[in-house]
């Protein structure tokens, strides 16, 4: 794909059965999911 300007994208390769944990702006637990592929 070409694009006219820079997307400043980037890749993260996640380990399958890796847990994680978002964090709200006030500190609390968000949602937790675990990478499936």
């Amino acid at each position: 794909m070409d694009f006219d300007v820079e997307l400043k994208s980037e890749l993260v390769v996640v380990p399958r059965g890796q847990k994680k944990q978002s964090i709200l702006p006030d500190g609390t637990k968000g949602i937790g999911w675990t990478s499936k592929y």
